[in-house]
């Protein structure tokens, strides 16, 4: 399976209606990490990929 987590990332945030520091405190991560990660600067950590996937499945939010 491929993934695409920078757009992953910003489509979650979105259609929660979240900015990225509103996001990063939900899931205990500094803005900055949002913003490396929107725009491809870095790659996440598996950490992160966890915390995100785990939260939009909370929240019932479904990608692709």
């Amino acid at each position: 399976m491929t993934y695409h987590f920078a757009q992953d990332l910003k489509a979650i945030r979105e259609i929660l209606g979240l900015t990225q520091a509103e996001f990063a405190a939900q899931l205990g991560v500094e803005q900055v990490t949002i913003s490396r990660n929107e725009l491809g600067k870095t790659n996440p950590s598996d950490k992160l990929m966890e915390r995100v996937y785990r939260y939009a499945f909370q929240k019932k939010i479904q990608l692709n």
